[in-house]
């Protein structure tokens, strides 16, 4: 199946989405920023929890950081809110698409084990 994924053209460093506040092991992690609001929601199960927004700060001042988030900002405008993000943890690459290629990539990655 085909999705409409997008890459950007920032690399997301080691622990990046950790330091957003993901606490799993998945591979694939999916990422919803809405910047006007300041909330960032992750999920890699399709159970979201609320991240720290702040981080991303970080994801736009890495080199290419300021095209990435440009080519956000007008998706985001373009749809009329905020977009979908998919962090491949092993590549660290971050996509940019609608929620349903986002969710059609974590939906099929390997059960995960939650944490106690």
């Amino acid at each position: 199946m085909e999705n409409a994924l997008r890459q950007l053209p920032v690399l997301v460093p080691a622990f990046f989405v950790e330091a957003c506040g993901y606490r799993g092991d998945a591979r694939y992690v999916a990422m919803r920023w809405d910047e006007p609001a300041g909330e960032l929601w992750l999920s890699d199960c399709g159970h979201a929890v609320r991240g720290n927004a702040g981080t991303m700060g970080f994801l736009w001042r890495r080199p290419g950081g300021e095209a990435a988030l440009q080519r956000v900002r007008a998706e985001c405008k373009a749809l009329g809110r905020p977009a979908w993000m998919l962090v491949d943890r092993e590549l660290h690459v971050v996509m940019l698409g609608n929620a349903a290629d986002v969710w059609s990539v974590i939906s099929q990655q390997p059960a995960i084990q939650e944490h106690r």
